[in-house]
Order: C-alpha cells, then structure tokens, then sequence
C-alpha cells in the first residue's frame, strides 16, 4: 500500500509539473486551449493530491486484495501523465 502511496506522489508532482509547462505557456501564448490545457492540468493535481491523502487515511481498510489493483491504476496514470509531460516539453 505505501508503494500506491509513492506513485501516487509521483503523480501529483508530474501533474504539477504539467500545470507549471501549461501557466508558462499560456503567460506568452495567451490562446485559449492552452488555458484549457492548464486547467485540465489542475484538475490532475487536485485528484493526486486528494489520492494521496485519501489513500493515506485508509490504509487500514485497503490492505489486501485491493492494495495492487490501485498500485496498478496509479502506475498507469503516472506513465500516462509522464509521457504527456515528455511530449509537451520536447
């Protein structure tokens, strides 16, 4: 569980990232998909963050046979939102 726990920290800060990559291009661009893709980009973090903390407070009822299916989505997510942020940067 405190591996799901780790990926999903890892999320929100490759989410963060993203939303970082997104502000500073909106600040020279001023299009409005780029806005659009900042907020997207917001939307991310807040539901890592809130994976973190809820994940966190639950522990004790999520051990067992639900611990790798969320370890699996969480793994999923982060190289879905890694190879976005890869992309978006090159």
């Amino acid at each position: 569980m405190w591996a799901t726990i780790a990926v999903a920290g890892i999320v929100a800060i490759v989410a963060a990232s993203l939303l970082a990559t997104y502000l500073k291009s909106y600040r020279s661009v001023r299009a409005t998909f780029t806005l659009g893709l900042a907020v997207f980009a917001g939307f991310f973090v807040a539901q890592a963050v809130y994976l973190v903390v809820s994940i966190w407070e639950m522990v004790p009822f999520l051990e067992g046979p639900v611990a790798p299916f969320l370890l699996g989505a969480g793994l999923l997510e982060a190289a879905g939102l890694s190879t976005l942020l890869y992309l978006t940067r090159k």
